[in-house]
């Protein structure tokens, strides 16, 4: 590639960063993509006592992802944690690693992280074993791996960082992801909101979810072994 050709590059992604953050300022966010986001308790109004932390993973993967992590470690003890942690057919955190494989593909075809930067993360979850989740999840877990996703998460996030994309239709294409499943929608929309604001700059340029707080137990309870 050219100089010039880079420079093209560059510009296009800076055109798509900077859509981006006024998409995710426009965006409405649920109380409990909220509460996933910030690390906060678990309560009944917000998350399951079994996803307490699962932000603070949720952030080490999309760290990892962002700088184009080669250590095959990281994501392994990311989606072993993740993997299975929650309640209902698909738990709250292969919901999460659906998210995170399905952004991680738009945003590295979109040159807003590295082309390669995807891949030890599927990788790590295509490895994970059998069992570990529920059927349901492993299903959606194996067709992220592959490229695939969910009809209302793939239309949400094929608008984000589209300077076409009006801010009514992102609003509407949100409405319809959240809606989905008790809590998958929501769960799906807080890993592709991670990913989104670290690679947009949102935490440098906009406003910054709460504190965390503490650092969760470093045993995580999995309902599905």
């Amino acid at each position: 590639m050219s100089s010039g050709e880079r420079d093209e590059v560059e510009a296009r992604a800076l055109v798509r960063r900077g859509v981006l953050r006024h998409q995710l300022a426009t965006l409405p966010v649920p109380d409990r993509t909220a509460a996933i986001l910030a690390g906060l308790p678990p309560g009944p109004e917000h998350l399951d006592a079994a996803c307490a932390g699962a932000g603070v993973v949720l952030q080490r993967l999309v760290n990892a992802l962002a700088r184009d992590e080669s250590d095959a470690r990281v994501y392994r003890e990311g989606v072993a944690t993740l993997s299975g942690l929650g309640p209902g057919l698909t738990p709250t955190g292969d919901d999460l690693l659906v998210a995170l494989l399905v952004a991680g593909r738009h945003f590295a075809g979109r040159g807003l992280i590295p082309e390669a930067a995807p891949v030890p993360l599927a990788l790590a979850v295509a490895a994970s074993p059998p069992g570990r989740t529920t059927p349901t999840a492993e299903h959606w877990l194996g067709e992220a791996c592959d490229g695939r996703a969910p009809a209302p998460l793939a239309h949400f996030v094929e608008a984000l960082g589209n300077p076409e994309t009006q801010d009514e239709d992102l609003t509407k294409r949100c409405a319809r992801l959240v809606a989905t499943g008790a809590h998958s929608g929501s769960d799906w929309l807080a890993g592709v909101l991670a990913l989104s604001r670290h690679v947009s700059g949102w935490e440098e340029a906009g406003p910054r979810t709460p504190d965390p707080g503490p650092q969760p137990p470093a045993h995580l309870e999995h309902p599905h072994g």
